[in-house]
């Protein structure tokens, strides 16, 4: 029998942490089509403990798996090509993507981070006697308090998109959908690069319907890149709020 912790699932893609009775071991896997990496099985687990476990995947390298804070395996992988890219995920807690292998754990904090945390980064959050920290690199974070009742937020940061192609600037908008209800909070912020992605101007709040910061009439974007971070928070953990749509124009001279 198994039990799934943590399924990121699309199409034939999926990325796994679960627990196999068969072995009595915690595994960590990432598929896609018809290939299968996975890691060894972590067989010291405890009912009635709290463990912190983390895994990691990274292409031309390899899957791991962290259990409170020290690597327990590790598997190659190769070039995983564009089949290996999760557009639209769907991410499931305590379950399967079938409602299957149901969990009887409990869950503390859940981070995802869209690059392959360090060991170094993995062990000093483990050691740590604070929360999960929210950083460049957090796509989502979903925190529980003392009574497990789930805090609803979470951050997302959008890929590196490149603006070269408009090269001058003629003007800017950036706008959205979102529903807030009282209590919560969505906030929408920019950060420009005129480098190539080399370094930064640093992240900016936008105004819904206004300009994109940063971004002047005549400003040369020929090696632009542009990033958004979009922040959803709640004070009330029986509403939460819901970012619908971001729409980006950039008109050039």
């Amino acid at each position: 029998m198994v039990h799934d912790l943590f399924q990121l699932s699309e199409d034939q893609q999926s990325y796994n942490i679960w627990y196999d009775f068969s072995d009595g071991g915690l595994h960590s896997s990432y598929g896609y089509g018809t290939g299968l990496y996975s890691t060894g099985s972590y067989n010291n687990l405890q009912i009635g403990n709290w463990y912190y476990i983390a895994a990691t995947w990274k292409e031309n390298d390899s899957i791991k798996l962290y259990v409170n804070g020290t690597l327990h395996s590790s598997q190659p992988i190769g070039t995983l090509g564009t089949s290996s890219i999760f557009k639209y995920p769907n991410i499931f807690l305590g379950q399967s993507s079938l409602g299957e292998y149901i969990s009887n754990a409990l869950f503390d904090e859940l981070r995802i981070s869209n690059k392959a945390r360090s060991a170094s980064e993995i062990a000093s959050a483990y050691s740590s006697t604070t929360g999960l920290s929210i950083d460049g690199y957090t796509t989502y974070k979903c925190s529980f308090d003392g009574t497990v009742t789930a805090g609803r937020g979470g951050m997302r940061i959008s890929p590196v998109y490149d603006i070269s192609q408009v090269k001058i600037a003629k003007d800017s908008n950036i706008s959205w959908t979102a529903t807030t209800p009282t209590g919560t909070s969505v906030v929408i912020e920019s950060n420009l690069s005129l480098d190539g992605g080399n370094t930064w101007l640093g992240w900016k709040q936008c105004t819904n319907g206004g300009p994109i910061p940063d971004i002047t009439t005549g400003m040369d974007l020929s090696n632009a890149r542009l990033q958004i971070r979009e922040t959803l928070t709640t004070s009330d953990v029986t509403v939460t709020p819901s970012l619908s749509s971001v729409v980006i124009n950039i008109t050039a001279q």
